[in-house]
């Protein structure tokens, strides 16, 4: 009686399936399984048929199990998107531009208040843009930003820095709030320094 080996591909198909390797795995167990029951239909000499048959049912399992995590993420992050945006769309907004001769050049054309992240952690922050209208360039300015919450009570503030912006100019900046809380509204002004 002839012994038989068992098939490494066979083997290879149980080991990947039950791994997973991030979906990687599931996708070859399946691939090592059909190769292994080919195999072993084609040379008696081999054996492994349950092993490849385990690996393929392993790796189509996970591969289930996989699509199925994936598909939860993100449609957590959509709906957290959802919910984020529509809480944001209340918000009140004004606009408080500061004087001085370089200040009356840097106008703040538009602006809104962003939120990142999810329902444990979320970043707020203004995005907007300024414009140089001036005839001269403006080597430094400060976007000022002050957040408050429902009822008009400062929360905390933050700038950003404007740079040798030429005359005609746009320049798009970025004002995070770093307090806690959401706030509800917020007012800008343009400086040369917050302090």
């Amino acid at each position: 009686m002839v012994e038989r080996k068992t098939s490494g591909f066979a083997i290879a198909s149980l080991v990947l399936g039950i791994v997973w390797l991030g979906g990687i795995g599931s996708i070859l167990a399946i691939i090592f399984g059909a190769v292994a029951k080919k195999q072993i239909k084609e040379n008696k000499n081999l054996s492994g048929n349950g092993l490849a048959n385990a690996g393929i049912v392993l790796g189509i399992i996970s591969m289930g199990i996989g699509f199925l995590i994936v598909g939860s993420v993100l449609t957590v992050t959509w709906v957290n998107n959802l919910v984020t945006d529509e809480l944001l769309d209340d918000t009140e907004y004004t606009n408080e531009t500061g004087t001085g001769s370089d200040f009356d050049n840097l106008e703040i054309l538009e602006h809104t208040l962003k939120s990142e992240g999810n329902e444990y952690f979320s970043v707020y922050y203004v995005e907007g843009t300024v414009k140089n209208i001036g005839d001269t360039q403006i080597s430094y300015a400060q976007i000022n930003a002050r957040f408050f919450d429902t009822d008009k009570a400062l929360m905390g503030n933050g700038f950003d820095n404007v740079i040798d912006i030429d005359s005609g100019m746009t320049y798009k900046f970025k004002v995070s709030y770093l307090g806690s809380g959401r706030p509800k509204t917020y007012d800008l002004s343009v400086s040369d320094s917050i302090f």
